[in-house]
């Protein structure tokens, strides 16, 4: 009888929100407003079949919100951060939403965001690598992170998405 939505993108929210209302039947929409894939990754993984529906919404909201997404990307028209220029084409690092670091390959506008948005105690990292990255390439970011982090929990996973080298889940 309940259906819970997530919409993983900022944007999406509202039409989901008004869908919620429309819905026809006896059916009930829940729109738990994640606003990127890593978000409602989390938030699928908090949930339990065998709780109320309630509870599913109170933990996966609680999941959603303990994560930090990062996007790497390249700058589609000349920026700066803060005083810095950063020219067009350049790979940039947002950190849930907010342009926070960029460097000559995205491996390195990476690294310097996670630096930036600082890692939690036992932190788990999840790295998402799509168009532009390969395999091996965020394997190596993983080795990285491992070797500078010690305790630190990376999983590299293919997401096949097609504008972001690098989509990352920080818990």
């Amino acid at each position: 009888q309940d259906i819970i939505i997530l919409p993983n993108n900022k944007n999406i929210v509202v039409a989901a929100e008004q869908a919620a209302h429309a819905a026809p039947g006896n059916r009930r929409l829940h729109v738990l407003a994640t606003r990127s894939v890593p978000q409602g990754m989390a938030a699928l993984l908090a949930f339990n079949s065998e709780e109320s529906v309630e509870h599913n919404l109170a933990a996966m909201r609680s999941a959603m919100e303990a994560v930090v997404t990062v996007e790497v990307t390249r700058a589609v028209r000349d920026t700066s951060i803060g005083e810095l220029p950063v020219p067009e084409g350049q790979f940039i690092a947002l950190a849930d939403g907010q342009l926070m670091a960029s460097g000559g390959t995205a491996e390195v506008a990476l690294r310097c965001v996670l630096a930036q948005v600082g890692l939690p105690d036992d932190p788990v990292v999840t790295l998402y690598w799509g168009n532009g990255s390969t395999q091996e390439r965020a394997e190596a970011v993983a080795g990285g992170l491992r070797k500078d982090y010690p305790g630190i929990q990376v999983e590299v996973v293919h997401g096949g998405q097609p504008h972001y080298p690098y989509l990352v889940s920080v818990e």
